[in-house]
């Protein structure tokens, strides 16, 4: 009987023993997470008005990038010309609105340009300026 209750009690450490191994080879917190890599440079995603639409006088011009980007510099970076006062308000991190201070003037082209000192969120800048016309309602 002896050697009976000893050979129980050998299985019972040895099962033990590798459940102690399995539980300590494993990592709090689950899987494994993988190493983010660093995001490519930003770019367009899409904008607002889009190629061939007016821009209504009162509308905000709207651009959406493909990744969070550092707000400052975007606003920093934009350009409209001709020239018009106005404000930026961002929906999340990767979609700016300008809208003029009063109306954008009836029936003109404007030029708007996103300098390539505008960055994303870790700093890349653009690979190049994005550039686009914008053309508001007419009469």
């Amino acid at each position: 009987m002896s050697n009976r209750i000893t050979r129980r009690m050998s299985r019972t450490v040895a099962v033990l023993l590798l459940l102690a191994l399995a539980v300590g080879a494993c990592k709090p917190g689950g899987t494994p997470k993988p190493t983010p890599m660093p995001l490519p440079a930003p770019r367009l995603l899409f904008r607002t008005p889009e190629v061939g639409e007016e821009q209504p006088l009162d509308a905000p011009i709207q651009i959406s990038f493909d990744q969070p980007m550092d707000r400052s510099s975007v606003e920093s970076a934009f350009f409209i010309a001709p020239a018009v006062a106005g404000k930026f308000t961002w929906s999340d991190d990767r979609t700016v609105a300008f809208k003029a201070e009063g109306s954008l003037a009836r029936g003109t082209r404007y030029r708007v340009t996103v300098a390539s000192s505008a960055r994303n969120a870790e700093g890349k800048p653009l690979e190049e300026p994005l550039n686009f016309d914008v053309k508001t309602v007419g009469f």
